[in-house]
């Protein structure tokens, strides 16, 4: 019977926590203090502690705090995802349930359990980003008005540009940035009746340029409303620079410095903020 209580749970599964930093894979420096100052190294100071004791403990006020400890780390890795730890905690707090846990097995059993706990901890990789990027990576960094009143899928390659800036990743975020100015120009080529191509720089930039040239008395009463805000449009179109696309996608020889990223991510959010006032949306 106790055998088969054992290998029920050493075959129970561990549930699938979703941990803190997961969903955005972002964690400030003082959420990783706190779970770590907190959590880890008092645990880590409590379990050497019972670990340079060869028995088991005595009193049972202090075999009910080595317990807590058990538990609590349990449940800690189990909340990090440090499966291989949370299996090894679960097999101590078995042995102390049901009487089983000798000094012979507890001893090494806690050494094995720090040093899973470790050896997890020290798989999990975090990059830095540096306190005047931070901004970037913020959530609702990009959760304005305007660009989400343009299209959620364009909000949503904003904060992939952002985050790549935010991470030095400087010719990555100009990748996502031409996607969203493509996405702006077929808008733009939409409201103004031509087809969106590969050239819609071209082709939205000539339109525009031909309905402003056009004599005031042969423009209609729906352009003259307008031409203010495609004429603004013009010059945002201006600031972008047509020149980044192709080279982003097709040119591996093409790099991107952080004041030029920084820059096209200025320009570009004012261009789509632009549009979405103008009351255009994703095509």
């Amino acid at each position: 019977m106790v055998l088969a209580k054992v290998v029920k749970l050493e075959m129970q599964s561990v549930p699938r926590v979703v941990r803190p930093w997961e969903n955005s894979l972002k964690v400030n420096l003082l959420q990783m203090i706190r779970f770590l100052a907190e959590r880890f190294f008092s645990a880590s100071s409590a379990l050497q502690e019972f670990i340079h004791n060869p028995l088991l403990p005595r009193k049972q006020e202090e075999a009910n705090r080595l317990r807590d400890w058990i538990d609590s780390i349990h449940d800690q890795c189990a909340l990090f995802g440090l499966n291989l730890s949370v299996y090894k905690a679960r097999e101590i707090l078995y042995a102390l349930d049901t009487g089983q846990c000798t000094p012979s097995f507890l001893q090494p059993a806690l050494k094995e359990l720090h040093q899973r706990i470790e050896q997890e901890l020290a798989s999990e990789w975090f990059k830095y980003v540096p306190r005047n990027k931070a901004q970037y990576i913020e959530p609702g960094r990009f959760d304005v008005h305007a660009l989400a009143a343009f299209g959620f899928d364009t909000q949503i390659e904003f904060a992939r540009a952002g985050e790549c800036f935010a991470l030095g990743l400087n010719t990555a975020t100009v990748f996502h940035l031409m996607r969203i100015i493509d996405a702006g120009l077929k808008s733009a080529a939409k409201a103004l009746g031509i087809t969106y191509t590969s050239e819609a720089w071209k082709t939205v930039t000539n339109k525009i340029n031909e309905e402003m040239q056009k004599k005031y008395h042969l423009k209609t009463d729906e352009w003259k409303k307008s031409e203010p805000f495609y004429a603004e449009l013009l010059t945002d179109i201006g600031a972008i620079g047509k020149a980044h696309r192709n080279p982003t996608l097709h040119d591996l020889k093409v790099n991107y410095s952080e004041d030029e990223a920084q820059y096209l991510l200025i320009v570009t959010e004012a261009f789509i903020t632009h549009l979405s006032k103008g009351g255009l949306r994703e095509a």
